[in-house]
């Protein structure tokens, strides 16, 4: 068979109650976007990253402390 003779091929298809029907391409669905602003913006974020640097700040702080105290003794 060549390429061709696929294309112009009917298709069937056969339902439950075993008949052959002609197959119909079913449309495509409609989908409706409705534009509408924002009232106020969803509350999605959290304080998590803003004390991750904290620490690390805090950790790099003691760290420097304890490098200036031990050259002075």
């Amino acid at each position: 068979m060549k390429e061709a003779e696929y294309k112009s091929v009917p298709i069937a298809v056969v339902t439950p109650d075993l008949q052959v029907k002609p197959y119909a391409e079913p449309a495509p669905p409609v989908v409706v976007a409705e534009a509408r602003p924002l009232k106020q913006l969803p509350a999605t974020a959290s304080h998590v990253p803003l004390f991750a640097a904290l620490g690390l700040l805090s950790l790099g702080g003691a760290l420097g402390l304890r490098i200036l105290t031990n050259r002075a003794a």
